[in-house]
């Protein structure tokens, strides 16, 4: 982890550098913060968000800039990022990635589809969770994982989310936050366990992660290996 402390700490680019350890090859994030001008969004990107009100168009339009850059940066076209019918990112034949939106942080990763069958990022601010949201994310093994590795709580929802991101674009399964468990190790890495009779994502115990943490931020990147 970047930062053990939730104030103050890195800016996005020493998370970025602490993200990449997490990445498959080729990868690349990108984190920005949102104290500039909000970007302008292209063709199916600003269709997309048309009717959205203007909070939402801009952290979508800062989103969207993050992923192209990062597309670029990767070796990929600068095509135009829109949405899938599952809200998801639709990335240019051969890439895989995912785009976040945060308070004051706006982040996205990409990478060869070859290196990897998913991709997931999350970030999320490092404040505690509400009593009531603890209960509908996570179990008490779970409680028990994160607090045995210095683990704040939102770090398992902010885990769940990466994963979700990670497996929905290629197997279509919409899992619930009950669906898998999350342990944690030392280092930050995490390993994602299906629970036994829910309905979860093929190769989701196949899922490695990371967790990254510090300047009042906590982001989680998954990685979905491609079968052997």
């Amino acid at each position: 982890m970047v930062d053990e402390g939730s104030g103050g700490g890195p800016g996005p680019e020493a998370l970025a550098q602490a993200v990449e350890g997490g990445l498959p090859v080729g990868g690349v994030v990108i984190l920005r913060g949102t104290g500039d001008p909000p970007p302008r969004t292209l063709g199916s990107e600003a269709r997309a968000v048309a009717r959205a009100v203007p909070g939402r168009r801009e952290e979508f339009a800062r989103g969207r800039a993050a992923a192209r850059e990062a597309l670029v940066k990767a070796g990929g076209p600068a095509a135009e990022i829109g949405v899938g019918p599952g809200r998801e990112p639709l990335w240019p034949a051969g890439w895989i990635g995912s785009i976040t939106h945060c308070r004051d942080l706006v982040g996205a990763v990409v990478a060869p589809a070859s290196s990897a069958a998913g991709l997931g990022l999350d970030a999320e601010p490092d404040l505690p969770l509400p009593i009531d949201v603890v209960g509908s994310v996570m179990d008490r093994t779970e409680e028990a994982s994160a607090a045995a590795s210095a683990m704040p709580l939102v770090a398992v929802f902010c885990a769940k989310e990466a994963v979700h991101k990670a497996v929905f674009p290629t197997t279509r399964v919409w899992m619930d936050f009950t669906d898998v468990r999350v342990h944690f190790a030392e280092g930050g890495s995490f390993r994602v366990e299906p629970v036994p009779g829910r309905t979860v994502a093929q190769g989701v115990g196949r899922l490695r992660g990371r967790i990254v943490r510090g300047g009042g931020w906590v982001l989680a990147v998954t990685v979905l290996p491609r079968e052997r």
